[in-house]
């Protein structure tokens, strides 16, 4: 189970995938659809709890979902860079982290929001919407399109092992 979640090594079919990143993205989409609005009216400190609590699967599920479409670019055959899309999340999480450490969220004058601090929160969102549209055309592009025949340069078909190398008692 852990090879299957965190292993980028080898090939996956499309039904181990499909089934995984649907029934995940489920999951995720019904916490922070339904779970994370009934601490809305509550207060701030509620509500910030239900947004870290909602946030905490989809990024415990990133390493997973990038190892699993890896593997899935892999068992076609396919470069494994569009798999770097699933990572965004949290690269986007620790960029806007670290935005206040670097940019001032308060302007000096002590009133409002920074101008400079907005516009970059801006665009980090607008590229975190992106991204994310774009990790899901990647995952139905994943699901739908079948795999190489046989084996390929990155081993045997999935549920297939790899034949022994009977080539050192030659």
């Amino acid at each position: 189970m852990w090879r299957f979640l965190l292993s980028t090594k080898g090939r996956t079919a499309r039904l181990p995938y499909a089934l995984f990143m649907v029934t995940t993205s489920l999951i995720v989409y019904a916490i922070s659809t339904l779970i994370v609005p009934m601490f809305s009216n509550i207060g701030m400190p509620a509500y910030g709890y239900a947004l870290v609590l909602a946030g905490l699967p989809g990024l415990l599920l990133v390493w997973p979902a990038f190892a699993l479409s890896a593997r899935r670019l892999k068992d076609m055959s396919a470069p494994t860079w569009p798999a770097l899309f699933f990572l965004m999340p949290w690269l986007i999480s620790v960029v806007f982290i670290a935005i206040p450490f670097v940019l001032p969220i308060v302007p000096e004058s002590g009133t409002g929001v920074n101008p400079e601090y907005q516009q970059i929160s801006s665009a980090i969102t607008i590229a975190s919407k992106a991204g994310f549209w774009l990790s899901k055309v990647i995952t139905l592009i994943l699901c739908f399109i079948p795999g190489t025949k046989g084996p390929n340069r990155y081993g045997p078909p999935p549920g297939q092992k790899a034949a022994p190398d009977l080539s050192v008692f030659e």
